[in-house]
């Protein structure tokens, strides 16, 4: 299966991100482009930690606002991906389900540690 990134909307959505960023004043063309300028401008203020912080929510909000259209698209794709998948693994998916827990427990007892995790 693809990855999200290469269906025809996903593409779509990333083909106005060079042009929201130049918008906002930031010569990026892509996201990895994007985050170059964000080190390099961070790195420029390492001296100056508050208004590192405050370039850094900056274009951490230009970031979310340009992304926007991609993430729509992506998360819709995700979804029906994760539910396609549930369908067609549902005997695995049960089987962990069923037997991970004990599983955990035992591994947590053999080494002294403490699993835990994020409830949804």
């Amino acid at each position: 299966m693809e990855s999200v990134n290469e269906e025809p909307t996903v593409k779509r959505a990333y083909t106005k991100l060079k042009g929201c960023f130049a918008r906002h004043g930031l010569a990026a063309d892509d996201e990895n482009a994007f985050f170059g300028v964000v080190d390099s401008r961070l790195s420029a203020l390492g001296s100056n930690p508050r208004a590192a912080g405050r370039e850094d929510r900056r274009l951490g909000t230009l970031y979310a606002r340009c992304m926007a259209p991609v993430e729509a698209a992506r998360e819709g794709l995700r979804r029906q991906r994760r539910t396609e998948f549930l369908k067609s693994h549902s005997a695995e998916v049960e089987r962990l389900q069923n037997t991970l827990p004990e599983r955990l427990d035992q591994v947590e007892q053999s080494f002294g540690v403490r699993y835990s995790s994020p409830t949804p």
